[in-house]
């Protein structure tokens, strides 16, 4: 026991030892970790501290970069040396950016240069582009003094012409009494002045030709240039200004010499036609006064009733009448005077002239009495010939009438009538269309003659009566046109129904050929010999009308169904037996067997002529392809080389949707029930 508890205290005292040495080795990391962290953190610090130097150290020196970058002709030699200065100071701060930085410094200075070299050329090429320009502007300048140079001379050759229609209109404006001018002197001057306005509009002319032409160069002369002007000079520069030649200086004296021109021109209008008015007056006047010193017989001044009648009779021809010739002296004479004066001869003339219109108002009516009565015969007769056309009209329309009656049933009869007859009747029917058409187209034509030879004062009237009788006989084109089409859709009607019946009689008659074939058991070409009694090779119509006569022709049943009725009173008693089952059936009479009837030889004739397309006679071939039979397989079966089964061999087996085509048959097999 006791070497036992030495044991437990040895072991006791060696692992309080154990956690000793093991708490004071984590007391010892655990000041070593402390240690570490603080010389970390002094470290951190200093590298912050140094990271921040170089930061701003490289950020100075890019300010300095980008200040280069942006600078001038006149301040990169500066900032250049502003640059060198903080690189020397600087760089070594900048740690490991120092090559960085060094190699962006050396670009920035190279860039600048650059930049400044391409300044330099741009301002060159600027500076020649601009002498370019001055040395265009100058030329074109020289150039549109030139022209202005021309243009002065056109323009001082178009003022001359103006100066020349100011004096030719000057002899006419300054005279005091135009009537003095003879009409041939002042035709003369006019015609002159006209001259003369004609070349100055021409001269004018040719200034605006040459403003279209040349006007944007001979402005380049007006531009204003701002050049600087030294003290002393402004009143050079002016007189230089004034003494220029200018498109605005020349394009005004072409506006002043124009409105010259048009006023001159005009006023010359106004006075030649105002001087004309004068001289023929004056004119009129001497006629005048020659005209009664004519008839002035006595030299006295005066025209007494005598000269006045001769005056009358003289220049108009007309033989006044004496109550009229002392009716106009009571009125023109004065009181103690000889006859009519000189002053009063226009009263003479109106006086006469009225005289003159009533002798001629009197004539007129007289004609105008013997025209009307003339008008009243002629429009009697012609009332006559309207009142023929009306009856025409009203005939034409009643025919149209009856034409539409016997078009309007014709839709109705087709269930009752055969193709044949419809054909008849829309033939009929467009011959009867056809005859009121041209009975229309007559009596429009007798109404247009109507307005022929007729006098121009009775032409309205026959006019409106025409177009009245035209307005009726439009109604007649429409019903026409309708009962045409009545028989035209009629005839499309007939043809559907001929070749229905033709297809009905194609059936009736390819079925008896091919029940004859049946029965006789014959093939095609056999068949066609059989009806092809001339051995010629064809069958023509004879012959196949011929063969339907003899042929072997099919029974057909006809089956009837009597229906017992049932009373009233027994309908209980046979709802009773049908619930039952003992239902009483309807009873049939035994079926009447009958023959299947030809058709007639007008339908074969119609139903050969349908086959025999080309009229050269049915051949062998043709018919066959009309006889031949064609079955389509509708259960799996065999085909065998004998109408027996038990004695023939199987030739190939038949599936279903097969076509086949019947050579003979059909036939029963005689051992199959």
């Amino acid at each position: 026991w006791e070497q036992n508890r030495v044991k437990l205290e040895a072991a006791n005292q060696a692992r309080i030892a154990e956690q000793q040495r093991r708490t004071e080795e984590a007391t010892r990391q655990q000041e070593e970790f402390k240690q570490r962290q603080e010389a970390e953190k002094v470290r951190h610090m200093e590298e912050m501290q140094r990271k921040q130097k170089e930061q701003q150290a490289t950020l100075g020196i890019r300010r300095v970069i980008i200040k280069l970058k942006a600078a001038t002709e006149e301040t990169i030699e500066a900032l250049t040396v502003e640059l060198h200065e903080a690189l020397g100071n600087e760089l070594v701060i900048c740690g490991s950016q120092q090559v960085q930085i060094k190699a962006e410094a050396d670009a920035g200075v190279e860039q600048a240069k650059a930049k400044i070299e391409k300044l330099k050329e741009a301002k060159r090429l600027d500076e020649e582009r601009k002498a370019e320009i001055e040395r265009k502007r100058q030329e074109a300048v020289v150039k549109a003094q030139e022209l202005l140079g021309q243009m002065k001379g056109l323009v001082e050759a178009a003022e001359g012409a103006a100066e020349g229609l100011k004096k030719a209109s000057k002899k006419l404006l300054d005279k005091e009494d135009p009537s003095d001018f003879k009409l041939p002197q002042l035709e003369r001057l006019s015609a002159a002045i006209e001259e003369a306005a004609r070349e100055a509009k021409e001269k004018l002319k040719v200034c605006t030709d040459m403003v279209l032409k040349e006007g944007a160069a001979m402005r380049v002369s007006d531009l204003k240039t701002v050049k600087k002007v030294m003290p002393g000079e402004e009143a050079a520069k002016e007189e230089e200004e004034s003494d220029k030649l200018s498109m605005q200086k020349m394009m005004a004296r072409i506006t002043e010499c124009t409105k010259g021109n048009d006023l001159a021109l005009i006023a010359s209008r106004v006075a030649a036609e105002k001087a004309k008015k004068k001289v023929e007056a004056k004119d009129k006047i001497a006629a005048m006064e020659k005209v009664f010193a004519k008839y002035d017989n006595n030299k006295d001044g005066f025209l007494d009733k005598k000269d006045v009648l001769k005056y009358a009779q003289g220049e108009f021809k007309f033989r006044l009448p004496d109550e009229a010739a002392d009716a106009i002296i009571r009125v023109l004479v004065e009181e103690k005077t000889k006859g009519v004066k000189k002053g009063d001869f226009q009263k003479l003339r109106v006086a006469v002239g009225i005289e003159r219109e009533r002798a001629l108002d009197i004539k007129r009516k007289e004609e105008r009495i013997e025209r009307e009565q003339k008008l009243a015969v002629m429009k009697e007769e012609l009332q006559k010939k309207i009142d023929a056309a009306t009856k025409e009209v009203e005939a034409c329309l009643e025919r149209i009438g009856k034409v539409e009656a016997e078009a309007q049933p014709l839709p109705g009869k087709a269930r009752t009538m055969s193709a044949t007859e419809m054909v008849q009747a829309a033939d009929e029917l467009d011959v009867v269309v056809k005859d009121a058409r041209e009975e229309l187209a007559r009596v429009r034509t007798t109404v247009a003659a109507l307005i022929e030879d007729v006098d121009p004062e009775l032409r309205s009237f026959v006019f409106g009566q025409k177009k009245g009788l035209e307005f009726t006989l439009q109604r007649g084109d429409p019903r026409l046109n309708k009962a045409q089409s009545t028989g035209t859709s009629f005839r499309g009607m007939a043809d559907k129904k001929k070749a229905d019946e033709l297809a009905k009689l194609e059936t009736l008659a390819l079925g008896m050929l091919r029940y004859h074939q049946t029965q006789k058991q014959l093939t095609g070409e056999d068949l066609f010999a059989a009806i092809d009694t001339s051995k010629d090779d064809k069958i023509d119509a004879a012959e196949f009308a011929a063969f339907f006569k003899t042929c072997e022709k099919e029974p057909i049943k006809k089956q009837t169904k009597e229906t017992k009725e049932k009373k009233e009173g027994e309908q209980k008693e046979d709802e009773k037996k049908e619930a039952e089952g003992d239902a009483k059936k309807e009873e049939e009479v035994e079926a009447e067997v009958e023959v299947t009837q030809a058709p007639s030889e007008e339908d074969l004739a119609r139903l050969f002529e349908h086959f025999d397309s080309e009229k050269e006679g049915l051949s062998k071939e043709k018919f066959c392809s009309l006889v031949r039979v064609y079955m389509k397989v509708a259960k799996d079966t065999v085909m065998t080389s004998d109408l027996s089964i038990k004695d023939s061999k199987t030739l190939r087996r038949l599936e279903v949707g097969e076509i086949v085509e019947v050579l003979a048959g059909p036939m029963k097999e005689g051992t199959v029930d």
